[in-house]
């Protein structure tokens, strides 16, 4: 037996020293609260409180508060549970003050002490008097029947201090008509925006909102939504009688519609060649062509001289080398310059140089019997490339019986053909002409621009 003791002596020694050595999780971690300091309102003659959550992600806290009579502190178990220590990792302050003839903030300390390591933490709550309040969004333009926008009322106190939370404070926002912008076509603000209820939207809905709506009333988060283009003033104010001094707040809102040009990028044409437009709305994820002319839209180009713009046809026709650009107005928006419009710029440009592709591969090396699709680009001499338009004539010779056409487009920008014959051959391309779509007569543009084009032809 006692040699059994003197073998087992030294190990269990040996663990004693290990365990020492290696400290416990608990032990070596440093316990946080989520903040370090909570500001929140009086609780008003309604007797609303904002309450606002505690909380650290680890470790269990007994909490207390050096002061209950200006604000409590609950613990929250899980599952709703209290557990055997009678712990949580989270707790609900509570404001208990009411604002006497002369209110002051006052303040109570929230002690926070883990059960395991006796570690305490520390937050410093105050309860003061709100003295202005102020409406945030992401954003101050709506996309016409799109998601609904959300918009959050902060609180501040005197010393311009945000309020921690006024969640559960009932708030009376409204839609008011935008007088400052005024426009014959401007609609009613009930018109222009509504308000959605969060149980209709994809945003998920806070318990506190949720109850607040169901009885019909809004809290200090509100969902709002764009009925039609315009804008319309959205405001906000407190409801209840303590807060009569702080002044209500409004913002300005613009409705667009999710609407643009198309094409959307720069294009470059030759004179008196042409681009057509097409104006295209979206609606949740669609998109649809908006019939023109329009009694809401109207295109509109900046520069008279370098182009012309046929309204039936949506058609601007190049004039005069230079810049000009069409933009789309809404005459719901006419007085609204901040509105952004869409729009498109154009370059009227003199051909410099051609240039080839060939499709599959882009290589010139063909095989007999596969199909290929030739397409005839025309650049300016900064090597933009340039829209060919109908009315422009390029004329194509191609290499026939090697190459065979099986479509080509009016202009000779396009050939559909089919390698026939091996050998080594060449495609001769030229701009000849350009018709005018007014008068229909061809007009020689000059100089001519040629390009010739080598390629092998192999079984």
């Amino acid at each position: 037996m006692a040699l059994l003791a003197a073998l087992l002596l030294p190990l269990m020694l040996a663990w004693l020293s290990f365990m020492t050595l290696v400290p416990s999780p608990a032990r070596g971690r440093q316990y946080t609260l989520n903040v370090p300091r909570v500001l929140l309102p009086y609780v008003p003659s309604s007797g609303i409180r904002s309450n606002f959550t505690l909380a650290s992600e680890h470790g269990c806290f007994t909490w207390a508060s050096t002061r209950p009579d200006v604000a409590t502190v609950q613990p929250v178990y899980e599952k709703g549970k209290k557990n055997v220590n009678g712990c949580s990792h989270q707790a609900v302050l509570s404001p208990q003050s009411t604002p006497g003839s002369q209110p002051t903030r006052l303040s109570t300390i929230i002690i926070a002490e883990e059960q395991m390591t006796g570690q305490e933490l520390r937050c410093d709550v105050f309860v003061d008097m709100i003295e202005r309040i102020e409406i945030t969004t992401r954003t101050r333009e709506l996309l016409l029947e799109e998601e609904p926008e959300r918009f959050d009322l902060r609180a501040f106190d005197e010393e311009g201090n945000m309020f921690s939370t006024i969640r559960g404070q009932i708030i009376h926002w409204s839609l008011l008509t935008d007088l400052e912008t005024p426009n014959k076509h401007q609609s009613d603000s009930d018109d222009i925006l509504t308000f959605v209820p969060f149980e209709e939207s994809s945003y998920a809905t806070d318990p506190v909102i949720g109850a607040l709506e169901n009885k019909g009333l809004q809290g200090d988060t509100v969902l709002v939504s764009g009925v039609s283009t315009g804008t319309a003033v959205v405001e906000a104010r407190l409801m209840d009688q303590t807060w009569t001094k702080v002044n209500s707040v409004s913002v300005k809102l613009i409705v667009m519609e999710n609407i643009m040009l198309h094409p959307s990028t720069v294009t470059h044409i030759l004179p008196r060649a042409f681009v057509d437009y097409r104006v295209e709305r979206k609606k949740q994820g669609r998109s649809e062509v908006v019939a023109m002319p329009s009694k809401q839209y109207t295109l509109e180009l900046t520069n008279t001289t370098v182009g012309e713009l046929d309204v039936e046809r949506s058609r601007v026709t190049g004039l005069a080398v230079g810049f000009t650009e069409l933009v789309l107005n809404d005459k719901n928006m006419l007085h609204t310059p901040m509105a952004a419009k869409p729009s498109a710029a154009i370059h009227v440009v003199n051909p410099h140089h051609l240039g080839y592709s060939i499709a599959p591969g882009n290589l010139w090396v063909l095989e007999t019997g596969r199909d290929y699709r030739i397409t005839i680009h025309i650049f300016d001499r900064q090597n933009h490339k340039i829209l060919v338009s109908e009315n422009v004539v390029l004329e194509t010779t191609l290499p026939t019986p090697h190459l065979l056409p099986h479509h080509s487009t009016t202009n000779g920008s396009f050939h559909h053909v089919r390698a026939e014959r091996k050998g080594q051959v060449y495609i001769n391309s030229v701009l000849t002409r350009i018709k005018d779509m007014t008068t229909g007569q061809y007009h020689d543009i000059r100089p001519e621009v040629s390009k010739q084009q080598a390629l092998e032809i192999y079984e």
